[in-house]
């Protein structure tokens, strides 16, 4: 299974060290392969926090992320989850 999805970040310091570690550790739980892009950058490995941070996502940047394999459902729906609530910061 494929799921491509695009997602904004909307936490106010976009995609740095925390929320790339937080991202990285939820895609780490699942078996599919994952790649995230910005519409100004190639794809990287959603499992690696560097590959993540070189996106230079800041607040409003809209991310693709794809996601290849048998729990491509699950991932997406963590993924999603995680941006929505902002990487849980306050």
């Amino acid at each position: 299974m494929v799921i491509t999805r695009e997602i904004v970040i909307e936490n106010q310091k976009g995609l740095h060290a925390r929320p790339s570690s937080a991202f990285a550790k939820v895609a780490n739980q699942f078996d599919s392969s994952i790649t995230v892009a910005s519409e100004k950058s190639l794809p990287v490995d959603g499992k690696s926090i560097m590959g993540l941070m070189t996106l230079a996502a800041g607040k409003g940047t809209l991310l693709i992320i794809e996601i290849k394999g048998d729990d491509a459902k699950e991932a997406i729906d963590a993924i999603h989850s995680l941006i929505e609530r902002k990487f849980n910061e306050v």
